[in-house]
């Protein structure tokens, strides 16, 4: 019984990493190994602690706050991406009203989805750890509720560590071979869009 609460309570927690990463596919990004080692790493080792100082932490934030501080942090990196999305569409709108329709080389720098056909690009250090940071906020609560229900630590922590690597690949995955066929040129905006609202659902739910 413990080995299966363990198993979903790792599986549930792993749901916002999924749908996270789904939304960085889009953007037709890559993760190298070395990235999906340190997030996996980073979001067992927050559940690691947690479950250890689960009953410490309640007695001062609860684990509400732990979530929504996490929720705020998604929904700053959605809103960031937005952001530059919107700031390249002003830049890219003046340009052509400065040059004919032709295409040019200077279209594919200015907009590397459509020249991306191999998926280059990847997470860099910042965003990685950002976003790690982030997922592990989220998965506090998990790991509170778990030491509180008595589940293994070091069932609960290998099963975050295994289904965060799984579900970063499998998000990507879907994201660069499936969703970013319908979005096009405007993926940076949905990939912000579904941070955000992962975010927001965070916050208030």
């Amino acid at each position: 019984m413990n080995y299966m609460t363990a198993l979903l309570l790792s599986i549930s927690a792993n749901l916002d990493t999924l749908a996270v990463c789904v939304s960085y596919g889009i953007k037709k990004v890559k993760v190298s190994i070395i990235a999906s080692l340190l997030i996996s790493f980073i979001t067992s080792l927050g559940t690691f602690i947690s479950m250890f100082l689960g009953k410490v932490i309640t007695n001062f934030i609860s684990p509400k706050i732990v979530t929504i501080i996490g929720g705020l942090l998604l929904l700053i990196l959605g809103l960031k991406v937005i952001f530059d999305f919107i700031k390249k569409y002003k830049k890219n709108q003046i340009k052509n009203l400065l040059r004919s329709k032709k295409v040019s080389y200077s279209e594919i720098l200015d907009n590397p989805v459509k020249a991306d056909t191999d998926n280059s690009g990847d997470i860099d250090l910042r965003e990685c750890i950002s976003l790690s940071i982030a997922l592990s906020l989220n998965n506090l609560s998990v790991g509170i509720a778990a030491s509180i229900a008595g589940i293994s630590i070091l069932l609960n922590t290998l099963f975050t560590f295994i289904f965060t690597l799984v579900s970063i690949y499998l998000g990507f995955f879907i994201g660069r071979k499936y969703a970013s066929r319908f979005v096009g040129e405007y993926s940076d905006l949905v990939s912000g869009l579904l941070i955000a609202l992962l975010g927001i659902y965070q916050i208030f739910f």
